[in-house]
């Protein structure tokens, strides 16, 4: 547009939707019927127009009765930028002239130019749809006329530029404020009925009268509104004395008003509706005749088509009436109930109903609360006999109920049931109009319900409206809406207490209220929209897909009875679209979806602005909207979700029901959007406006489970956000809290489920307690399961079940849960259908297994799997997503992954460019930067490592330490970040030699190592590097760091994994207990080293003792404790006893039964790991007690020394730079320390290294016949190795215990550790015919046995009641045990016979092993006191564990079976078979061996073998130890049995029958 032409407004018109007349004259602005609606006499009306700071007021326009438009004309210039904006108000005033404030304020519209010159040229008005709070519309529509003037000046209109049209000085101003403010008030008092609006209204009109001087002509307008205001009040207080202050105002008002004054007649109308009140209450005559004389004055003084005389002509009918009663008013002429607010004479019963229609027609809350007052004075004037007296009592309860409906005051519902009542107990039984009264009251008592939530009023109900359906005769035009009462209050009380015989009755019900209503009955749609939602309702419970298909059938057919234009059609068209909604969520087709936003779109646009249906049908858009953004990832489609839904909320009034609902699916939007883009308001205004739905929300109503979901879901989104573990305690209650409330079967179950189940992941994650992690999975699993395939939420299920399988794998390593992981992970992602905005995260969860188990298992194609889904996951994800970091730092990390594996540069390029990338989008303060920040220091510490670059080693180290410094305190991955930066350092040290970055590095260490929080493994390997270190530079903590690691070591094998896995994690650190020993020796503490070997070897075994302890130091200080404790222990000992035979039948199925199997196993595993937790917390509960703070904690010496009940204790150590024995006497307290100058960790090794070849054959067979083997050897011989082992260990032993007379032969238990665990001890001495004389062999000087541990010592000690009967069990080999057969067997059982059987013998029963299988074995070994077992026996290297005793059906008896054998402690176990106490060279300090397994299953000793032994020697040696325990004739002591052994190899290796080989391998462990 060019300079020279100005856009200019000539007129406006304000034009009623009933108007008949029709111009072409030039009228700019025109408003349609801005009286409706208003209920003060209005008499003028005006348009301001706003724009660029300024503001143009119209003149205050008259208007009359049958003026359906009012209209401006004049120029009011506008900006010439056609996108500049502009605000029309239009406005009623209440005086002429003067005026005081603004009036009453009607309509705004804000528009741009370019929009009103559009309509202009088109001649198109401006539709207007009711405000919220408003039924009716005052002002329907506004059309505008623009004009482009050439050449004029806008200057000339410079003078219509207006102000307030009052005084600016301060006293007015006050003086408009208070007015201004009083109109409002009263205004939001006649929409909603709420007596603080109207109190602040007098408030504030007393205020206005107070700043007006009393010679202000705006003074009676100033007194007028305020007596208008007194006036309500007096009526709503119902107290007639204060009429008097009306009254008294507006005859101050009309002073000022004389005759001919504009005001004059609406003032008049006004003073004598206060003497009509006043006559109403009061029948005074003299206000009577000044109502007449006021009325018929302004009567006089108005025009006939004045507001004024048509109010005239209404209360002169309404005086009339008052003054002869309700019986003689018949012959009044009807109303045109259309009128907005024209009444004229009228029989009050017929003004009832008239005014009755008018409400439920326009929704005026004046004309309702003129009918109760009507009716109430009907009720009052006729005789309770009078059957008018009934008839009115049923209209009035109905009143009644429709004003609690709009106001919500209870009083109202209550006296609307008890009119009810009234009414239908003066209506006799057989009456037609019973059934009609009986309806009423069953509603009446459903709100009540709804209200109060008192069950007596739900079954009242229902009761009721039964009676009501039952008096009503089939064919009756009432029937179908009587039983449509009732199927809604059938699910009405569904909704409450979930009883789906409450929800069958309603659809049958509901059918056949659609099945008696005709074809073409306007009430068919209703019906069907309700049985098309009980459809909905049931299939929610239930899932049945018919259901849904029934309700979207019945809908449609809804929808398509429903013509165009008719108000139904809107309801339809939402309760359709709806149902598209569910079946998409159902089965997440797209096509459904887009039918439901189109649906939806076509309600909205049909619901009038200000219907009360409005914001629920925009509510059902959004979620539409927001569904789709899900499904497709359009973020214009989230914004109009979010846009959508505040308009709902802002139009649904406060206290209405579906506030609630609103402001949750408004939070879930803006969950949904922060998700999307991380923006943090978003997460603030999601929970403060989801726990405003939560709060809104009554307790027990059906949807406060899925609120208090929605808050939990936002409450860990701020959790993951900020990192505020009080975010996260509290989404767990409140996820706990919606679970509870779901009933079970109910669809909606899995999903909370699900959101709980996360919620206790997270809390795992971030503070590592295990019992989180198996809550995670367990609850998880149950949300997976309950969700029905092909269920749009079952990959999320899936999902989140990997991940926390992932969690566990991580925490324990069991293979088993990785497995699980990537199977769970692929289906996820293969059950997510392609442009899911799901997709991208189920691709990156499933890089991240197949990270894992490349990690795990070295197969390179994990590898390429896991780069592969990270990248589509990465191509997935928009630029702007929240999770686009996070999977660009999985990307980065697959990237690095690969480049240690292949070593290529590229890699390792791409990898610190992804990770750069990932924390530059990462919002600082985000609890993953930390994360971020660590896996690009330690891609800058892979470079610097290839390449020696000193910035990218100076880059790690910085990027670290931000990683470190901004990961808080208390979470489990710091020890893991602070062992990185510790390790960057370590790595300058080794090219700078700073020894800072040393002392640095060990600062780290030791903080990583000393907190309480992490992963056990991380805190374990910082120990390890610390002591690295501090040996390094011999650092004080040297001590600090070995004592940190000996606590944290048994930690690694912890009870409620797999004795498989236990063993495996010992590995990880087998060598430190050695080394610690050793460096506590160096600095003088030996009873500090016996605690450490003590605390930190044989833990398994230890841990199984504890399991099967008496506990009686706790039994009688706290029985209930103990008592629960011993519980607990005895099925955590069956359940890992269960577990590991489960474990072997797994291994040893078919593959028809595998999946049975693993399913058996996974159960098996899930509650040994249960009650491993539950035991861990009664601990520590224990621990807490007074005086049982070390309760199960590691001994110290004074209890360990205790040991020694029997004789001397050796522990040998044998570390990197010492060896040393430490001797432990009963009766000495302190540590008899035997340095070993001569003997070293090298030479140990080297006699193991000797021992294996001297072997040769008998050591490898893995099933020896037990036919020993000479073995020549040109590197060594046994007499070497025993000398050596002689000299440089046994003898300064034997020297310090004073041990020099041959043959008092004392008791002594060998406690080896290291390679001394494979080395003979026993049998160390001088051997050649030089040394034949006694005196150069232990055998001279001592009876030998081996203890894995001091506990088990003490555990022998403890004294066992035995019966004077003995039993033996005898096992041989059996016959299918699928080995060779050993023919010294058969002799060797039938020595034992023979010296059993000796009638000078001690009375023994023997106990014969019939069939040899495991099972039956295993049972006799219950009932017998000692055990023989002639038979092969294995080492298994592969599985120490499954190291065993074969027996029948190719099975072996194993060590895992022997372990959880429940027997009384005592007797012995005498194992003639081979490598029965082997052990295992990868943990020789576990003693993972059968004769250990028998100690720890309760044998006090066990005869056991080295390696394999002889086939023709053995039964002699069997014979000789029976022979020597059976000598006495009174029944044998096991803990002879190590002297009786002694004896029976003594007597073989001095007859010269057999060589070293076959001699040496027996010996006895135990006591």
């Amino acid at each position: 547009m060019g300079e020279d032409k100005e856009i200019v407004i000539t007129s406006a018109r304000l034009v009623s939707l009933h108007s008949r007349r029709h111009t072409n004259d030039k009228v700019d602005i025109r408003a349609k019927g801005p009286a409706l609606g208003l209920r003060r006499l209005p008499v003028g009306f005006y348009t301001v127009v706003h724009h660029s700071g300024l503001e143009w007021r119209t003149g205050n326009k008259r208007s009359s009765v049958n003026d359906g438009v009012v209209e401006w004309s004049g120029p009011i210039p506008l900006p010439s930028d056609r996108s500049a904006t502009v605000r029309l108000e239009v406005y009623a005033s209440f005086e002429f002239q003067p005026m005081l404030g603004t009036g009453e304020h009607l309509r705004k519209l804000t528009i741009t130019v370019d929009q009103l010159l559009d309509r202009s040229a088109k001649h198109i008005p401006f539709t207007l749809f009711p405000k919220n709070g408003d039924i009716v519309s005052p002002c329907s529509s506004i059309f505008v006329t623009v004009k482009q003037c050439n050449g004029e000046s806008s200057d000339s209109l410079a003078s219509r530029v207006l102000g307030p049209l009052c005084s600016t000085t301060g006293t007015l101003n006050e003086l408009e404020d208070a007015t201004n403010h009083g109109h409002n008030a009263l205004s939001r008092y006649r929409k909603h009925g709420r007596n603080r609006d109207l109190e602040r209204s007098v408030a504030e009109f007393e205020r206005a009268l107070i700043n007006c001087p009393v010679d202000h002509p705006c003074r009676a307008a100033a007194q007028s509104n305020l007596a208008m205001a007194k006036l309500i009040l007096c009526r709503v207080e119902d107290t007639i004395a204060s009429l008097e202050i009306p009254i008294r105002l507006y005859r101050d008002a009309l002073a000022a008003h004389p005759v001919g004054h504009t005001d004059r007649p609406s003032t008049l109308v006004q003073l004598a509706t206060v003497h009509l009140a006043r006559f109403e209450k009061q029948r005074d005559d003299v206000d009577g005749a000044r109502v007449e004389a006021l009325l018929h004055e302004a009567l006089e003084l108005s025009s006939t088509d004045s507001h004024e005389n048509r109010a005239v002509s209404f209360m002169l009918q309404l005086y009339a009436s008052h003054r002869v009663g309700p019986g003689h008013a018949s012959d009044q002429s009807s109303v045109h109930s259309h009128s907005g607010s024209r009444l004229t004479d009228e029989d009050p019963w017929i003004l009832r109903g008239q005014l009755f229609e008018r409400f439920k027609r326009y929704g005026d809350l004046a004309d309702l609360q003129q009918a109760i007052t009507l009716l109430q004075q009907l009720v009052r004037s006729v005789s309770v006999w009078d059957d008018r007296y009934r008839a009115g009592l049923g209209n009035l309860g109905v009143a009644l109920s429709w004003r609690f409906e709009r106001l919500g005051e209870l009083s109202d519902l209550e006296d609307a049931i008890l009119t009810h009542r009234d009414a239908n107990n003066l209506t006799p039984d057989g009456h037609p109009e019973k059934p009609s009264g009986l309806n009423n009251l069953g509603i009446s008592f459903r709100a009540r319900f709804e209200r109060l939530g008192e069950l007596s009023d739900l079954e009242d109900a229902i009761s009721t409206l039964r009676e009501a359906v039952h008096l009503t005769p089939d064919g009756h035009p009432d029937k179908p809406s009587r039983l449509n009462n009732l199927g809604t209050s059938f699910i009405t009380r569904f909704e409450r207490f979930g009883e789906l015989s409450d929800l069958e009755d309603a659809v049958s019900t509901l059918r056949d209220t659609v099945h008696l209503t005709p074809d073409g009955h306007p009430h068919k749609p209703s019906s069907l929209s309700n049985l098309g939602n009980s459809f909905v309702t049931r299939f929610e419970r239930l899932g049945e897909l018919s259901d849904l298909e029934d309700a979207i059938s019945t809908h449609r057919d809804a929808v398509h009875l429903i013509p165009d234009g008719h108000p139904h059609k809107a309801s339809g068209l939402n309760s359709l679209g709806n149902s598209f909604i569910t079946r998409f969520e159902r089965l997440g087709e797209l096509s459904d979806l887009e039918n439901a936003i189109s649906t939806l779109r076509d309600a909205v646009h049909l619901t009038p602005n200000g219907h009360p249906d409005k914001p629920s049908r925009l509510n059902s858009l959004g979620v539409s909207f927001r569904a789709r953004f899900l499904r497709l990832g359009e973020l214009s489609d989230l914004e109009d979700a979010i846009s959508t839904h505040r308009d709902a909320v802002h139009l649904t009034s406060d206290g209405h029901p579906d506030k609630p609902s609103g402001l949750n699916n408004l939070g879930i939007s803006l969950i949904t959007r922060f998700e999307r883009l991380g923006e943090l308001s978003d997460l603030e205004d999601a929970i403060s406006t989801l726990r405003d739905a939560v709060h809104l929300t009554l307790d027990g109503h059906p949807d406060k489970p899925n609120r208090l979901n929605d808050l939990g879901n936002s409450l860990r989104a701020r959790f993951e956000r900020l990192g505020e573990l009080r975010d996260l305690e509290d989404a767990i209650s409140t996820h706990r809290d919606a679970v509870h409330l779901t009933p079970d079967g109910h669809p909606d179950k899995p999903s909370r489920l699900n959101n709980l189940g996360n919620s206790f992941r997270a809390r795992f994650l971030r503070l590592g307690e295990l019992s989180d992690l198996e809550d995670a999975i367990s609850t998880l699993r149950d949300a997976v399961h309950l969700t029905p395939d092909g269920h749009p939420d079952k990959p999320s299920g899936l999902n989140n079940l990997g991940n926390s399988f992932r969690a566990r794998f991580l925490r324990l390593g069991e293979l088993s849960d990785l497995e699980d992981t990537i199977s769970t992970l692929r289906d996820a992602v293969h059950l997510t259908p392609d442009g899911h905005t799901h997709k991208p995260s189920g691709l990156t969860n499933l890089g991240n297994s197949f990270i894992t188990r490349f990690e795990r298992l070295g197969e390179l194609r994990d590898l390429e799997d896991a780069i592969s889904s990270h990248r589509d996951a990465v191509h997935l994800t928009p630029d702007d997503h929240l999770h686009k970091p996070s999977g660009l730092n999985n990307l980065g990390l697959s990237f690095i992954t690969r480049f240690e594996r292949l070593g290529e540069l590229s890699d390792l390029d791409v990898a610190i460019s992804t990770h750069r990338n990932a924390v530059a989008l990462t919002p600082h303060g985000h609890p993953q930067k930390p994360g971020m920040l660590n896996n690009l220091g330690n891609s800058f510490n892979a470079r610097f490592e290839s390449l020696g670059e000193l910035s990218d080693l100076e880059d790690a180290i910085s990027t670290l330490r931000d990683a470190v410094h901004l990961t808080p305190d208390g979470h489990p991955d710091k020890p893991s970040r602070l062992n990185n930066l510790g390790t960057s350092f370590i790595t300058r040290f080794e090219r700078l030699r700073e020894p800072s970055d040393l002392k640095d590095a060990i600062s780290l260490y030791s903080h990583a190592a000393s907190v309480p929080i992490g992963p056990i493994s991380d805190r374990f390997r910082a120990s390890r590097n610390w002591i690295l270190c501090a040996r390094r530079m011999r650092h004080p903590s040297l001590l600090r760091a070995y004592s940190i690691a000996i606590n944290l070591f048994p930690q690694l094998a912890w009870i409620g994994l797999s004795l498989t896995h236990r063993y495996a994690e010992l590995k990880r650190g087998a060598d430190v207990v050695c080394e610690a020993a050793a460096a506590a020796l160096d600095s003088g503490f030996p009873e500090l080293a016996v605690e450490w070997l003590e605390q930190a070897r044989s833990i398994v075994w230890g841990e199984l003792l504890q399991l099967r302890g008496t506990y009686e130091q706790l039994s009688s200080a706290h029985p209930d404790h103990a008592r629960r404790l011993r519980e607990l222990s005895a099925a955590l000992d069956d359940a890992g006893a269960t577990r590991e035979k489960s474990l072997s039948a797994f291994l040893e199925s078919t593959d028809d039964v595998m999946q049975r199997a693993t399913q058996t196993l996974q159960q098996e595993a899930d509650r040994h790991r249960t009650l491993a937790i539950e035991r861990d917390k009664l601990l520590q509960e224990i621990r807490r007690l007074p005086g049982f703070e070390r309760f199960l904690l590691p001994k110290d010496f004074p209890q360990l020394r205790a040991s020694a009940h029997s004789g001397p204790v050796v522990m040998l150590n044998a570390a990197e730079t010492r060896c040393d024995a430490l001797i432990l006497l009963a009766d000495v307290d302190h540590v008899i320390h035997v340095p070993l100058p001569n003997f070293n960790l090298q030479r140990s090794v080297g006699l193991r290294n000797m021992l294996g070849r001297l072997l040769g054959h008998a050591r490898a067979t893995p099933f020896d016949d037990r036919v020993g083997r000479a073995a020549t050897r040109s590197a060594g011989s046994w007499e070497t190795l025993l000398s050596t082992l002689f000299n440089g260990v046994i003898k300064p032993v034997l020297d310090a215990l004073a041990f020099s007379t041959v043959g008092d032969l004392s008791r002594i238990f060998w406690c080896p550790t290291g390679p001394f665990v494979f080395l003979p001890i026993h049998a160390a001495g001088l051997y050649g015919t030089q040394y034949s004389s006694p005196g150069h062999k232990v055998s001279d000087f001592v009876v030998s046995s081996y203890v894995p541990t001091l506990s088990i010592l003490a555990q022998s000690n403890s004294r066992v009641v035995h019966s004077n009967d003995l039993r033996l069990l005898l096992v041989g080999q059996p016959p299918s045990d699928g080995q060779d057969p050993l023919r010294g067997v058969a002799p060797e059982l039938r020595h034992i016979r023979t010296v059993v059987g000796n009638p000078t013998s001690a009375c023994t029963t023997l106990l014969e092993s019939s069939v040899g299988t495991v099972e039956e074995v295993l049972g006799l070994m219950k009932d017998a006191d000692w055990v023989h077992f002639a038979c092969h026996g294995v080492q298994d290297a592969a599985k120490p564990t499954h190291s065993g005793l074969c027996l029948a059906n190719q099975r072996r008896l194993k060590v895992s079976d022997i372990i959880g054998l429940s027997r009384s402690r005592g007797g012995l176990a005498f194992l003639s078979a081979c490598q029965t106490a082997m052990g295992d060279e990868g943990l020789t300090d576990e003693a993972i061996h059968i004769a250990a397994g028998m100690l720890f299953a309760g044998y006090g000793g066990v005869i056991g073998t080295m390696w394999s032994i002889s086939d023709r020697l053995a039964p002699v040696v069997a014979r000789g130890v029976y022979e020597y325990l059976f000598r006495n004739g009174t029944r044998p002591d096991h803990r002879d049995a190590a002297r009786a052994l002694h004896e029976a190899v003594g007597h073989l290796r001095e007859s010269g029958e057999a060589s070293f080989v076959t001699w040496l391998p027996f010996i006895h462990v135990g006591l």
